[in-house]
């Protein structure tokens, strides 16, 4: 099992084998595909940013700007996990716009309460 082979991945390569069988053969889904390249670590690494992305928006939910913003980055977020990296520009840039418009939401909070 690559889990008990490899506890620290693989480390990074090009995607799939060659005719002569060099390489790895890798699955399409981000997860499995980081697990396999950076071990154990790398994906609690990653699962940790997304849970960030998850809880930030659970403190400020009540902003439709903020809901909106949620739901493209949870689309992108599914759509990578059929098939996809995680590391997509458009992906990261949907996290950052995520934490930033909670930023926004909770300024706008103390702005309101002064």
């Amino acid at each position: 099992m690559l889990a008990f082979k490899k506890p620290f991945g693989f480390g990074f390569r090009i995607d799939g084998s060659d005719s002569l069988g060099r390489g790895i053969p890798v699955s399409a889904t981000a997860p499995v595909k980081w697990f396999v390249y950076t071990g154990y670590i790398g994906i609690a690494l990653l699962f940790l940013r997304e849970m960030q992305v998850v809880t930030c928006f659970a403190d400020a939910f009540r902003s439709h700007f903020v809901l909106k913003v949620f739901q493209a980055w949870i689309v992108l977020l599914f759509q990578h996990l059929v098939y996809g990296t995680w590391m997509t520009p458009l992906y990261l840039l949907l996290s950052a716009m995520v934490l930033s418009s909670v930023c926004r939401e909770q300024l706008s909070r103390v702005r309101d309460a002064t």
